[in-house]
């Protein structure tokens, strides 16, 4: 719902930057800290899985949940002792194939759940390690597909044992209980958070641009905002197309000149990864008339996960 505005203008922007390279996400975009878990939970490898390790006498889930046309994938972590249980989100937005960026901060959102719900999630992550320890469930890939296509990795350890089950839609069994249940207890489908998140993203990209034209001049905002392959289109002049190119055109501007603008909206994409935001502008140079105008600028996560203008349209 909150993309149709998006959709449509990615058509209007396809048809831009068809002749740009397009740029897969990368796993360099991930902090350091989660590369192995994406890595392994998230892109399904068995091998050099890290280690799951329970509290004495308790029990510890990782639950990764993830979209197979890209989207915004969820990360959960349980770890239960005997007194007290804790869970902790993580958001990741990107492909199973390509990588993911990180989405909301590194430190996760964590919970304490209530003692019956920490009783509940208990009982099933015991349930769900015996079931596939005994039963064979086990890394079995569930026949299901969900309607939103996701799919689900879940690590169940106990201080002495850990087993490993792959779902595609995991609503049935030990597991799919469990993987059900801590969902809803993480709040992890909270996608109106996460597109407001989003937004808010986008915005502060645009206020800052213009933050850093005022204090620090046109040439600087466009050297530190512009994308590599980005591109200026102005009204009644050739498209700028390029960084360096950018920056060349705007090394003589007049320092006299003040240009201002403040966004009065944006939109997201469902990835996460490419925006868009629209506003009004003004110029304002000594001896002539102030002259304003309209922009649309639309945004695309770098390589460290920093937001850059892939196209800068003023009119």
């Amino acid at each position: 719902m909150h993309n149709r505005l998006f959709a449509a203008f990615a058509l209007m922007a396809g048809a831009l930057f068809s002749i740009a390279p397009a740029m897969a996400q990368s796993n360099a975009r991930t902090p350091e800290w989660a590369r192995g878990i994406l890595a392994n939970d998230a892109e399904a490898m068995r091998v050099n899985r890290p280690n799951l390790v329970a509290p004495e006498g308790g029990v510890a889930v990782r639950l990764t949940i993830a979209p197979a046309q890209g989207g915004v994938a969820r990360l959960v972590r349980y770890n239960s002792g005997a007194e007290r249980g804790d869970i902790g989100l993580r958001r990741f937005t990107g492909h199973l194939r390509n990588g993911w960026t990180l989405w909301g901060g590194e430190d996760p959102v964590t919970t304490t759940p209530a003692p019956a719900l920490k009783a509940q999630l208990d009982r099933l992550a015991r349930t769900a390690l015996s079931a596939g320890l005994m039963g064979g469930e086990g890394n079995d890939l569930g026949a299901a597909t969900c309607v939103d296509g996701d799919y689900a990795w879940l690590e169940v350890a106990d201080s002495a044992r850990a087993v490993t089950f792959e779902r595609r839609c995991a609503t049935s069994g030990a597991a799919g209980a469990l993987i059900k249940a801590l969902s809803d207890a993480a709040g992890s489908r909270d996608e109106e958070e996460l597109y407001q998140s989003g937004l808010a993203e986008i915005v502060g990209a645009d206020n800052a641009f213009s933050k850093t034209a005022r204090d620090q001049g046109v040439p600087a905002a466009m050297a530190t905002f512009a994308a590599e392959d980005g591109r200026v289109f102005l009204s009644r002049a050739p498209m700028i197309a390029g960084r360096e190119n950018i920056e060349r055109q705007y090394a003589s501007w007049d320092a006299q000149s003040l240009l201002q603008w403040e966004p009065a909206g944006a939109d997201i994409s469902a990835r996460g990864d490419m925006g868009f935001s629209w506003g009004r502008w003004t110029l304002t140079r000594e001896g002539a008339e102030p002259a304003s105008g309209n922009y649309v600028s639309v945004w695309r996560r770098d390589g460290e996960g920093e937001w850059r203008f892939l196209a800068n349209i003023g009119n």
